[in-house]
């Protein structure tokens, strides 16, 4: 006789698999969860400074110290090749270079739109406009030097009357925040902001500009006047400002603070930011990324930091790793048991490593026994899938809560929980 929950079943599964044939590639492939913390590492070319991950792709910026060369054994080396390189990471543990191109000062920060890249080239460059359509070789297309030392840029809104086709922001350091608009591919000089400051960091969300502005703290702007940002309000750090990253999901801004740790901004409030709290890291805080409610921290000469940010003000490290070479920048892909973190490391290159939790590596194991994918894992994902009220026996809504929105079970679920029992438990 047939049995209705198997046919159930069988159409269900049926319907999953077809429906995630109709959806895009997932950027990387998985990952063992299960593997070791460290999966590759890319050698530096003269000194990391920053790493960039979108999609698959990684951007990886080089700079040397000196513009001329450096001196060893009495003699005049030539520079190595330094500037942007890009490598495909679809597999981490794998990096494959995809292209290269040498910029003229040191680089260190890049924002991405479609096929343009914009790169913060500090020294004897300024502001470079690079062409990606043929990532195997990008090449400058326009180029604004700028007066300071280039250190970061962000990508604003262009306003409606605008026709420039971007509007970018760079950190220029004690020549404060220089905004320009990009016609094609050629900067146009719209305003400089005097940070009164050392600017070395530029994020913006909405109409808000922040600005890590060295001993002059973080200050944020509103954007909305046509003739000038106006200064919102302006935060003292207790070192030195840095570096900048904005959690649009929790409303929060994090600020590595060098050898004063990192401080936290709720910005729920564009126009009234809010200093939370701090926390002293042991080593010099200069990157940030977020995942969740985790922060992790490339701490240059203390490694690299998980911080617990769960329930603020509460923050405090609870994971440290030992990088080789001298933190700068963390990048994070989010893989269904954690992330895989790209640490731009100066001297030691990138460094990647898997901080999957092992322990949580098999999202379709919904049902006894434990660490087996079978039949009744099937079974119990349909059944919690179907009932939105959580009254399926033993599942608590744990079907929406694979992939966000975590609050609806929608095909995102479907695809997380296939490609889990497809690749098995650990």
């Amino acid at each position: 006789m047939t049995n209705p929950m198997t046919n159930r079943i069988a159409r269900s599964a049926g319907i999953a698999i077809a429906a995630l044939s109709t959806l895009p590639a997932l950027a990387g492939s998985p990952v063992d969860p299960c593997a070791p913390i460290e999966l590759a590492a890319i050698p530096a070319q003269g000194f990391t400074r920053h790493v960039e991950l979108v999609g698959d792709q990684l951007y990886v910026l080089d700079g040397e110290v000196l513009d001329q060369g450096w001196i060893f054994n009495g003699e005049i080396q030539e520079l190595g090749s330094t500037g942007l390189r890009i490598f495909d990471v679809a597999d981490p543990a794998n990096p494959i270079l995809i292209g290269a191109m040498p910029s003229p000062g040191r680089p260190s920060d890049i924002a991405i739109a479609g096929d343009l890249a914009f790169i913060a080239d500090g020294g004897t460059g300024g502001l470079l406009v690079v062409d990606l359509a043929d990532p195997a070789s990008p090449t400058i297309v326009g180029l604004a030097e700028t007066p300071g030392l280039a250190s970061a840029i962000a990508l604003l809104p262009v306003p409606a009357n605008n026709e420039a086709d971007f509007r970018v922001a760079v950190a220029d350091g004690a020549e404060g925040v220089l905004i320009y608009d990009i016609f094609g591919s050629i900067p146009d000089l719209w305003r400089t902001v005097d940070t009164d400051g050392l600017a070395t960091d530029v994020v913006s969300w909405g109409s808000t500009l922040a600005v890590a502005d060295g001993w002059n703290g973080v200050v944020f702007y509103d954007l909305d006047n046509p003739f000038r940002p106006d200064e919102i309000a302006r935060f003292p750090v207790a070192n030195s400002a840095v570096s900048l990253t904005h959690d649009a999901a929790n409303d929060l801004l994090y600020a590595a603070q060098a050898m004063g740790g990192v401080a936290v901004f709720d910005v729920s409030d564009p126009l009234a930011p809010v200093e939370i709290t701090e926390y002293d890291t042991p080593g010099t805080a200069r990157g940030i990324a977020v995942s969740g409610s985790d922060l992790y921290v490339a701490d240059t000469y203390g490694g690299l930091h998980t911080l617990d940010a769960s329930v603020p003000p509460f923050i405090g490290i609870v994971e440290s790793r030992d990088i080789n070479g001298a933190p700068l920048s963390v990048a994070l892909r989010e893989l269904d048991a954690g992330p895989i973190a790209f640490v731009a490391a100066n001297q030691g290159g990138v460094q990647i490593l898997n901080l999957q939790d092992c322990d949580a590596a098999c999202p379709a194991d919904f049902a006894f026994p434990e660490g087996v994918l079978d039949l009744a894992d099937i079974s119990f994902f349909i059944g919690d899938f179907e009932d939105p009220t959580g009254s399926f026996p033993y599942q608590d809504n744990r079907a929406e809560g694979l992939a966000p929105p975590f609050d609806i079970a929608d095909l995102a679920d479907i695809t997380v929980f296939v490609n889990s029992f497809v690749a098995g438990c650990p």
